[in-house]
């Protein structure tokens, strides 16, 4: 970036963001090259970036998701996901195994590391892992909200069909 220049707003949100949720990481990583150490590559922290993200109040005015119309288990930890786009969709291949395996997910995802439990899932606005035993969507189903989902899926899935330009008068 050239001096003088600034960042678009959205952006810098992100940077900001990011910055948040890698704080300490970066500080630490301060202090090594302050004191003449090797400074080593940050490991990517996917959960804390998206709950830095997710508390960025001015990121999500005006934002509008529309959500999941469809999920599909490719095997392993692999879904393919279709958003609902302005009079189209958008489809990602997404794999989950850095989020659920390599990383802690938390409390309440940690049962979809089971295979057997994470393959029945389904689209119903959010990302729905159904509980297991009444394939309801109850007390012990597990969701993941759809702008969580597309988060993961622009940032480390694979774009499969884009959403068609749409103009409109």
């Amino acid at each position: 970036m050239q001096p003088g220049k600034q960042l678009p707003p959205k952006l810098k949100q992100l940077i900001e963001a990011w910055v948040e949720a890698h704080e300490e990481a970066l500080l630490e990583q301060w202090q090594r090259a302050m004191q003449n150490e090797t400074v080593e590559t940050l490991k990517p922290m996917k959960w804390q970036a998206w709950q830095a993200l997710a508390n960025n109040e001015t990121y999500w005015q005006n934002a509008q998701e529309k959500g999941l119309l469809k999920a599909e288990w490719l095997g392993e930890y692999c879904l393919r996901l279709w958003f609902e786009a302005l009079l189209d969709v958008e489809i990602y291949d997404l794999d989950f195994s850095p989020l659920l395996i390599e990383e802690n997910p938390g409390p309440a995802l940690l049962p979809l590391r089971d295979q057997s439990r994470f393959q029945f899932v389904k689209a119903d606005y959010a990302l729905v892992w159904p509980n297991p035993e009444t394939r309801a969507y109850d007390e012990a189903a597990i969701d993941l909200a759809p702008e969580c989902v597309r988060f993961f899926c622009e940032r480390y899935g694979k774009l499969i069909k884009p959403a068609k330009s749409v103009a409109i008068a």
